[in-house]
């Protein structure tokens, strides 16, 4: 199974229900759920960003049902709301996280274009009926998502993206200058910490005027495993 790791919460029910097929993709492939990516004053929310072998897919997940018609601009739901192409917006983000890959991961700036965008109907039975050149390989449904996506990847891009794929990963996910134990927290300094088991760590700490007395904090990671981490919320609020 894909590795899934969560970049924010799900705002969806379609998001999660897509999460859990899109992990069914090769164990060396990564998904990267709900990133917040930040471009000049302002930022874009990405739904999901696959790290295949040699290409990397934004896919921005839509829970619509029933017939949806339309071309290269305007889309129309079965329900008679019209909006503008969601490949064009998906187009346009895949080329903002193409070059910011290419700024944070210096060997993939000069690759070959790796980058597609792409949209996932997770709730549609049936496959829309859209004049765009762009929809055969840019519109997913989610029963045949994962075989579509390594066919794709098979067709082009570059070979870089899966030999860089851990640090794409790490590049669009983490802090890079973000200490593994903090030295304060609100009005607590933080001695050392031990780590229990995964996922679980024990924090000393000492509060502000009282530094004499050590102060216990048991500290869990909610992010390892986003299909559960709700569950887990709820577990240890409990």
């Amino acid at each position: 199974m894909a590795q899934l790791i969560s970049a924010g919460p799900f705002a969806t029910e379609g998001e999660r229900r897509a999460a859990k097929v899109l992990q069914q993709l090769p164990a060396s492939w990564i998904v990267i759920c709900n990133k917040i990516l930040p471009h000049g004053d302002r930022s874009h929310e990405i739904d999901f960003i696959v790290i295949g072998d040699h290409y990397i897919f934004l896919l921005d997940e839509k829970s619509w049902r029933g017939k949806i018609l339309g071309n290269d601009q305007i889309w129309v739901r079965a329900d008679g709301f019209s909006l503008r192409s969601p490949l064009t917006k998906a187009d346009y983000v895949a080329k903002v996280l193409f070059g910011h890959v290419g700024w944070k991961v210096t060997p993939l700036k000069d690759s070959r274009y790796c980058v597609r965008g792409g949209v996932l109907l997770s709730a549609a039975d049936q496959f829309p009926q859209i004049h765009d050149s762009r929809a055969a390989n840019g519109i997913f449904l989610l029963g045949n998502i994962c075989e579509r996506l390594q066919a794709i990847d098979k067709q082009g891009g570059d070979s870089l993206v899966g030999q860089w794929r851990a640090q794409i990963s790490k590049k669009l996910v983490e802090l890079s200058n973000r200490p593994q134990v903090p030295s304060r927290i609100e009005s607590l300094t933080i001695d050392d910490a031990l780590s229990l088991r995964p996922g679980v760590r024990l924090f000393n700490a000492r509060m502000d005027g009282n530094s004499d007395k050590t102060l216990q904090l048991m500290v869990y990671d909610l992010t390892k495993d986003p299909l559960d981490s709700k569950a887990l919320y709820d577990f240890y609020m409990h």
